[in-house]
């Protein structure tokens, strides 16, 4: 065996179950329609499950989701980092006060993400990819075959209480 091969030996790739199931997740995917009406569901899905989530938090989607079939939705977070910023800095916590060198925005940005991060995981079962972009957090919200606009809903009533508990001040208030 080579030295490459051996390098992915306990690695799932190594697994050939997956390809087991190909034959039955086509059958399935072509039952239910075929590949053309999965994606044209997903596409429909993604952007009224990103508009959907933005008017429940009361903020935008990230440009235009209407073309090349994309499967996604990049909505805003109801969170202002200067406004989070000034609160964490008064409050202090963890070396950060206002006689002390005060918290930067990109280390603010980290901490928010990571424990809404890990709020999601652990308190909610749930995961939601987060990121910091041009001074705003983003949720990328993923159209599957087996979800529905109830999901995207779900997923924003789970963001939207996330969002208020970083605004009282508890993503720092763990450090």
């Amino acid at each position: 065996m080579s030295a490459f091969t051996t390098n992915f030996t306990f690695v799932g790739t190594a697994d050939a179950s997956p390809y087991l199931c190909i034959p039955e997740a086509i059958a399935y995917r072509e039952k239910i329609g075929g590949e053309a009406k999965i994606l044209a569901y997903c596409h429909t899905l993604a952007k009224q499950g990103g508009e959907r989530v933005a008017e429940i938090l009361g903020t935008k989607t990230l440009g235009g989701n209407d073309g090349g079939g994309c499967c996604f939705a990049n909505v805003a977070l109801p969170l202002d980092v200067r406004e989070l910023l000034t609160l964490k800095n008064k409050r202090g916590g963890n070396g950060f006060s206002e006689s002390s060198a005060a918290m930067t925005e990109a280390h603010l940005a980290i901490l928010v993400r990571d424990w809404l991060t890990l709020k999601m995981v652990q308190e909610h079962d749930t995961f939601m990819a987060l990121v910091f972009y041009a001074n705003e957090w983003w949720v990328r919200l993923s159209a599957q075959v087996y979800l529905e606009l109830g999901d995207f809903e779900y997923g924003a009533g789970v963001l939207q209480g996330l969002c208020e508990r970083v605004k009282r001040g508890e993503a720092w208030a763990e450090e």
